[in-house]
């Protein structure tokens, strides 16, 4: 099997390479998934959702909007999916 350089092979698991491409494993047809996207607090607030940070924390904690994750110890981001199905999902609510 041929190895690229700085690639770990592993099944069906996604790669990033030093040319940012997602790369998948031969063994699943090539097909790459595309790679979640992150926003972060200063991306989401006030464009995407129009409320203050601490509006966006006070809904997290009381479980209203989608939990985010460590992406490093000092860095926390939202599944763009996630903030998307939870927009469309307000949206459909009879206010």
């Amino acid at each position: 099997m041929l190895q690229k350089p700085g690639i770990e092979p592993h099944h069906n698991q996604i790669y990033r390479t030093s040319r940012s491409t997602p790369v998948r494993n031969h063994r699943d047809g090539g097909h790459a998934a595309p790679l979640p996207k992150y926003l972060r607090l200063a991306q989401l607030v006030p464009d995407v959702v129009p409320v203050s940070p601490a509006t966006i924390w006070r809904w997290v904690k009381a479980g209203n909007f989608p939990a985010p994750i460590k992406l490093t110890a000092h860095v926390t981001a939202w599944k763009l999916e996630e903030v998307v199905a939870w927009l469309e999902a307000r949206s459909l609510d009879p206010a």
